[in-house]
């Protein structure tokens, strides 16, 4: 059993399209929902793939670079093509996040 302690810890990949098409601050939207504080992590990965769509992601992607939202280290492998498995990092890092 996994027992949650303060200040949580959370993943917010997902949660970046959802605050920009809302027009939300992300930390002081997590402290609105939770009732607490709260650490926005996010993974190299998401930033990878934010900075490989270019343009049309730009400012999600500036959202994911605020200084407020820690970035946490991909420790996965990359496959043949360079790509990179989005889903085994969003499983192990929710793993440290848990933990932590």
């Amino acid at each position: 059993m996994i027992s949650l302690k303060l200040p949580y810890s959370a993943l917010i990949p997902t949660f970046i399209n959802f605050s920009i098409r809302n027009k939300l601050d992300i930390c002081s939207s997590m402290l609105d929902c939770l009732y607490a504080k709260c650490t926005p992590y996010i993974t190299d990965c998401v930033l990878a793939e934010l900075e490989k769509l270019g343009a049309k992601y730009r400012v999600a992607l500036r959202v994911a670079k605020d200084p407020r939202i820690e970035r946490l280290i991909c420790t996965h492998k990359r496959n043949v093509r360079g790509r990179l498995f989005g889903a085994a990092c969003h499983r192990t890092q929710m793993l440290y996040c848990s933990y932590q």
